[in-house]
């Protein structure tokens, strides 16, 4: 038999009982998908491609996710240590991949505006405000990229890949991978009751690391548990993504703001900031709006679909 997962998280399905190699098995295979992805998207910024910077900092996501819903699988120093030098690689990237999603961002609602308003040297403004700050953090990427720490990096996660630092103790349950990623999935819960109760958006950003960290567990599941493991996933993925839309339009509000206060000498430009600046924040309150449903709907009980 399976391990019942508590609530409606896994719409009733059982999750795996596994003994221990079992589970390292799993996990392992896991590791080494990520592992892989990790050193070619890495081969991809060695050559200066910068579109390479999101799949590579996504396959680390994956690899510190599993270190730490699993991580009585594993010897805790080596792991540890995994864990903090992709930390700083992580950060490293990902303040080239939020630029990235601005920029794709801004530009998408620019391009909504009336042609009629100065909408292109607006524009230009935003471009110009966002270079600077992209080359800035690109060329700290380059400079770490070719350092002693991340060759050391890379040598770690090629051995993980191959063989992870397995814990020398033992397993005292075969349900013990279910209970890790249930334990996961009441993180979620926990820490989205607290985010969707305020507006703070430490809190909010906690809420999306724990969806995350439940999704990646959820990956980890699909070779055995495949629909359950998927669909979970997607709940998962779903919460990130609208947390994760409500931190670009803080962020981008704020820039637009800003930008828009430096223009006022150009009455027209200043406008079509004003007018970006309103849409980011009603984006903002609808994605609170849909975060409380995602916070309602997890709080329903098993059994139970509402209206349709």
């Amino acid at each position: 038999m399976g391990h019942r997962a508590s609530g409606d998280r896994w719409a009733g399905a059982a999750l795996p009982v596994l003994d221990q190699e079992g589970a390292r098995r799993l996990v392992a295979a896991y590791l080494a998908q990520q592992c892989a992805a990790l050193v070619v998207g890495d081969q991809r910024l060695g050559a200066g491609d910068d579109s390479a910077v999101h799949d590579t900092r996504v396959a680390g996501r994956r690899i510190r996710s599993t270190l730490r819903v699993y991580s009585p699988l594993f010897d805790r120093e080596a792991a540890d240590a995994l864990d903090g030098e992709l930390r700083w690689w992580s950060g490293l990237l990902g303040a080239v991949r939020d630029l990235q999603v601005l920029q794709g961002r801004l530009d998408t609602l620019v391009s909504g505006v009336d042609p009629a308003l100065p909408r292109d040297r607006v524009r230009a403004r935003i471009d110009a405000a966002l270079e600077r700050d992209r080359l800035e953090h690109w060329t700290r990427v380059r400079e770490a990229h070719a350092g002693v720490r991340h060759r050391a990096l890379l040598v770690a996660v090629t051995s993980w890949g191959a063989r992870p630092a397995w814990s020398g103790g033992v397993l005292r349950s075969s349900s013990a991978v279910a209970t890790m990623v249930d334990r996961a999935d009441r993180t979620v819960d926990r820490t989205l009751r607290r985010a969707a109760a305020s507006d703070d958006l430490d809190e909010l950003h906690r809420a999306r690391k724990a969806a995350k960290r439940a999704r990646y567990a959820a990956e980890v599941l699909l070779p055995v548990v495949g629909p359950a493991a998927a669909k979970s996933a997607r709940r998962h993925e779903r919460l990130q993504e609208a947390l994760g839309e409500h931190r670009d339009c803080t962020v981008g509000a704020e820039l637009l703001l800003r930008l828009g206060s430096a223009a006022g000498s150009s009455p027209g430009e200043s406008f079509v900031f004003g007018v970006l600046h309103e849409r980011e924040l009603r984006r903002a309150q609808a994605l609170r709006a849909e975060v409380q449903g995602l916070v309602r709907r997890r709080r329903r009980p098993s059994g139970s679909h509402g209206p349709r």
